[in-house]
């Protein structure tokens, strides 16, 4: 999460999501507070309670997992890394963990981008959409400079490709908060 304190905006931001780029962006057009990255909106406002106008982006739940394992998978295939991430977590239902602000880390990969924003933010964009909609935050904040795309996947794949029923039915299902908020569809 980033705040520039010279236009009160504040950036929360969620993993997998155009975040780098988005926090590059602010530090060299604002005067910014590059605070924890990944911070939730509980946390942001913590900092900055009278903060005017936050915002964030989503992704399509499926395509930011395969996003994600194409970041850090060790060897295993998606099956066994979707595995690996959620099944200890949706046995006893821990998947955000606000609460533990003592940790690096509160958040899972299984914790739905709702809880990132809650209904706190301002504008949450789209990262499908993110070219044309990141107007929006240019309009605010009277900065036209354009967005880098840092971070980014040299390749480009299908995130369909990577699924099965059975894996499509399971994110469905943990993401549901993700897919009903935001128009989601796989």
């Amino acid at each position: 999460m980033i705040y520039a304190r010279d236009i009160d905006v504040g950036f929360i931001h969620n993993p997998k999501s155009a975040g780098t780029s988005i926090t590059n962006w602010m530090k060299a057009n604002f005067d910014c507070i590059d605070l924890r990255k990944h911070g939730n909106h509980i946390e942001f406002f913590e900092l900055f309670p009278t903060c005017n106008f936050v915002f964030g982006v989503v992704r399509n739940p499926w395509d930011r997992l395969v996003s994600w394992y194409r970041f850090a998978n060790q060897g295993q295939t998606f099956q066994e890394w979707i595995t690996n991430q959620f099944q200890p977590y949706q046995q006893v239902g821990l998947t955000f963990h606000p609460d533990f602000k003592s940790l690096s880390t509160w958040y899972r990969v299984c914790t739905p981008q709702y809880d990132w924003f809650g209904d706190n933010c301002t504008t949450i964009l789209s990262y499908e959409t993110l070219e044309d909609e990141f107007d929006i935050i240019r309009t605010y904040t009277g900065c036209n400079e354009d967005l880098p795309f840092d971070n980014k996947n040299a390749t480009i794949v299908n995130y369909k490709d990577y699924y099965d029923d059975n894996l499509k039915t399971i994110i469905g299902d943990v993401f549901a908060k993700d897919i009903v908020k935001y128009n989601y569809e796989f």
